[in-house]
């Protein structure tokens, strides 16, 4: 009894952060378990600190594999066909639409069930298939080094500070930070001396940065970031600042704000998508939106997909408010480590995954 996890575990992006705390939760839940590392070319593979479980052997009867669609046809079952053989293979996919694209639906073939982090992927998947797909959210940390403090990334002390994310390669407009930088400023004047937004933005199109300079043209405290950074100083970075700020149009998941969350930083978040199944008014500034359809593909998004549109009016009304009142800014603070804490535990995580890989082995589901 016990679990080879498939995937990128030692990449240094969003699937590799992914399957990480996959490792983690199936380590907390007390399984047996061995890693076969996928290792992609295009990507930087630093992250080492899973390499101890690394056993190209797969030696158990159940396969996770942190691998999606699109990248299964030649990163596993071309090249790693005879270990699927006789075993129970399981798919955690992650996804940021509502649909579920047709071109991926032929890898279920390979498949005996599928694993997700969130409903908001999990029922687009149902709506295909028939096999057994299982939400896991994530059990999430969020280690931190004081030594990367706000002199250290070149951060002003006496300021307020903003942060928004993206990498282009979680494609710019669904990350959608122009958006962030158009509600920082709807809510604060060029002249307003107490706020400053950083921009932590990798690979993001020359045209994207041109235009978010121009609005932010005369803003004395716009810090540019774009270099990546390993996980701990990210982690640490988001203690620097004050808020974090997602006008986000959808998320498979929403890990970076479910972390601000964690570590006590208020989020201003698009209530849309799979991160409001752990956010709502409750513990976060949650910014109203319309629906809107996808008139053209931006790949790998189809025309006719739907998402969401941010109202950055609304968002520069939370900016406005987290700023100026104190004492609702610490009660978001507390509420919202406190709601990250409880629902995103990794013991909550290894008790639903201990409890689904028990019953796959009680059904005699696997070799």
């Amino acid at each position: 009894m016990g679990v080879n996890l498939f995937g990128y575990i030692r990449s240094e992006n969003g699937l590799g952060q992914s399957c990480r705390l996959v490792a983690k939760g199936i380590q907390t839940a007390g399984l047996p378990f061995a890693i076969y590392p996928i290792l992609p070319p295009i990507l930087e593979n630093n992250e080492t600190a899973w390499d101890g479980y690394i056993d190209r052997k797969a030696p158990y009867g159940i396969n996770v594999i942190h691998v999606n669609p699109a990248q299964m046809p030649r990163t596993i079952t071309r090249r790693h066909k005879a270990l699927l053989d006789n075993r129970y293979n399981i798919g955690f996919w992650l996804w940021e639409m509502e649909a579920f694209p047709e071109d991926w639906l032929g890898c279920l073939a390979w498949l005996d069930e599928v694993w997700t982090p969130s409903e908001f992927i999990s029922r687009g998947i149902r709506q295909n298939t028939d096999l057994p797909v299982h939400s896991i959210p994530y059990g999430i940390e969020a280690p931190t080094d004081p030594a990367y403090d706000r002199k250290h990334f070149g951060l002003p002390e006496d300021v307020f500070l903003f942060l928004a994310m993206g990498d282009g390669r979680s494609v710019t407009d669904r990350k959608n930070p122009l958006g962030a930088i158009e509600a920082y400023c709807k809510a604060f004047a060029p002249s307003d001396l107490s706020v400053g937004l950083v921009l932590k933005l990798t690979q993001m199109d020359a045209d994207v940065l041109r235009r978010g300079r121009a609005l932010l043209n005369g803003y004395p405290n716009v810090f540019w970031m774009d270099k990546m950074l390993p996980k701990i100083a990210l982690n640490s970075l988001i203690t620097c600042v004050d808020v974090f700020v997602s006008l986000h149009r959808s998320e498979g998941f929403g890990l970076v704000m479910a972390e601000a969350m964690l570590l006590g930083v208020p989020a201003v978040a698009t209530n849309w998508s799979a991160n409001a199944e752990f956010m709502d008014e409750a513990a976060a500034c949650m910014v109203d939106y319309r629906i809107v359809t996808l008139e053209q593909s931006i790949l790998p998004y189809a025309k006719g997909d739907r998402w969401a549109d941010p109202d950055t009016a609304h968002a520069a009304r939370h900016m406005r408010r987290l700023h100026d009142d104190p004492l609702f800014y610490a009660d978001m603070a507390e509420r919202a480590q406190k709601r990250a804490a409880e629902q995103l535990s990794p013991a909550r995580m290894a008790q639903t995954l201990r409890r689904r890989v028990e019953a796959i082995y009680a059904q005699g589901n696997s070799t």
